[in-house]
């Protein structure tokens, strides 16, 4: 389905809404992990060696 709406001249629209996606996904988790930080503080972000 994605090679034919490319192949159909929606290459720069399939190619926004690709980007867009992974913008979004990009977006939500540097959020999440700040949140994350803020919520639980830094040891949520190190490995313990035990």
């Amino acid at each position: 389905e994605l090679k034919l709406s490319i192949s159909r001249g929606f290459g720069a629209k399939t190619l926004a809404l690709v980007l867009l996606l992974f913008t979004t996904i990009f977006i939500i988790d540097q959020f999440s992990a700040w949140l994350r930080r803020k919520l639980v503080g830094e040891q949520a972000f190190l490995m313990s060696a035990t």
